[in-house]
C-alpha cells in the first residue's frame, strides 16, 4: 500500500465502505479514474474496476469536440488529463492484448480501461493529434505519449485500420452502456454473479 496512489487509495476504502467513490474537484477526473482503475485490478476489486471505468467513461464524454471555435483553457486541460491517464495507463498496468479485443462483440466480460482510452483517442483523435486542432501544447504531449508508449501508439494504429478496438462504436456513450453495472453483477444477497 506505500506504493499505492493516494486519491486512489482514498477511493478505494470509501468504496469498500460505500460502494461508491467521490473526487476532490481538485484533482483531475480522467487521470483519478484511472488510477482507482488500477488500484482496482492490483487488489481484486472487479465492481470497483467497473465502476472507475463508467466514471472515466462520463468524464471522457466532456471531450466532445463538435465545435470548432478556439480551444478553452478547460478544454485543453481535459485534453492533457486524458492524455496523463493513458499515460499512467501504460505505464503502471500490464497491456492487454488489443488485437483480441474488438468492441462490436457481444460479451458480458468488461474491457480494459486501457481499449476504451484507445477507442476514445481515435474518436477524438483531431483534438490530440491535428496541430490546429489540438493547440501547441496538447499536440506535443499527445506526440510524445505516442513516442514514449509504443503499445499505444501501436494500439492507435490497430484502431484506426479497425483492426482491434473501437472498430465500430458509438463513442463513450455506447461504451458505458457495455460496462456492466454494480445491480446487474451481484445478485440479490450481494454475491458476485460469477
Amino acid at each position: 500500500m506505500p506504493s499505492d496512489e493516494p486519491c486512489a487509495l482514498a477511493a478505494m476504502i470509501e468504496f469498500l465502505y460505500t460502494a461508491t467513490y467521490t473526487l476532490s474537484p481538485i484533482l483531475p477526473a480522467l487521470c483519478t479514474h484511472a488510477k482507482v482503475y488500477a488500484i482496482a485490478d492490483k487488489y481484486c476489486l472487479p465492481h470497483l474496476q467497473y465502476l472507475a471505468t463508467s466514471y472515466f467513461l462520463t468524464a471522457a464524454d466532456q471531450l466532445d469536440t463538435t465545435s470548432h471555435s478556439k480551444v478553452t483553457a478547460e478544454q485543453e486541460a481535459l485534453r492533457l488529463d486524458f492524455l496523463a491517464a493513458v499515460q499512467y495507463l501504460y505505464s503502471e498496468m500490464p497491456s492487454p492484448p488489443m488485437d483480441d479485443i474488438d468492441l462490436t462483440l457481444e460479451t458480458s466480460l468488461p474491457l480494459p480501461l486501457q481499449a476504451h482510452a484507445v477507442s476514445i483517442a481515435k474518436q477524438y483523435a483531431e483534438a490530440f493529434f491535428r496541430p490546429a486542432s489540438a493547440g501547441p501544447m496538447v499536440y506535443s504531449s499527445a506526440k510524445q505519449l505516442l513516442h514514449d508508449y509504443p503499445e499505444f501508439a501501436v494500439d492507435m494504429a490497430l484502431a484506426t485500420y479497425g483492426l482491434a478496438a473501437g472498430r465500430s462504436h458509438g463513442g463513450p456513450q455506447e461504451m458505458k452502456s457495455m460496462v456492466p453495472t454494480l445491480a446487474s453483477r451481484t445478485d440479490s444477497t450481494g454475491s458476485s454473479d460469477r
